[in-house]
């Protein structure tokens, strides 16, 4: 999701999806509404990014679109992912081992290898 500082200091932050089914949305893809990635009607939807993004950066709605075709505006500064904001939840993850017993080897070597890809993650 991409949005100008401008609109959502106009229009406010949306805090959850449920809340950001209220703002325009700026949609890039019809198979996101068959599969009911967003749950609502969208102000445009069409195939061309240049228009789409052009109207985000006219705050126009927020875009939801692929993070390739809208990376050079937002490294840009004109754009600013709002996906990370509006998705920053805490991941947890367990993993459980008999208690009182050897931990197999290969099971050990596969916890370690998800504590170490899990590290990079804040």
């Amino acid at each position: 999701f991409y949005a100008t500082d401008a609109y959502l200091n106009k229009y406010g932050k949306p805090k959850n999806i449920e809340e950001l089914r209220e703002h325009s949305i700026l949609l890039y893809s019809k198979d996101d509404l068959k599969n009911n990635i967003i749950n609502s009607i969208p102000k445009l939807t069409c195939n061309n990014i240049e228009i789409l993004l052009e109207l985000c950066k006219r705050n126009q709605g927020i875009l939801f679109a692929p993070d390739f075709l809208a990376k050079k505006y937002e490294d840009e500064g004109i754009i600013i992912n709002y996906s990370k904001t509006l998705f920053n939840s805490d991941l947890y993850f367990y993993a459980t081992t008999p208690y009182g017993s050897r931990v197999p080897k290969k099971v050990e070597l596969f916890l370690n290898s998800l504590k170490q890809h899990f590290s990079n993650y804040h």
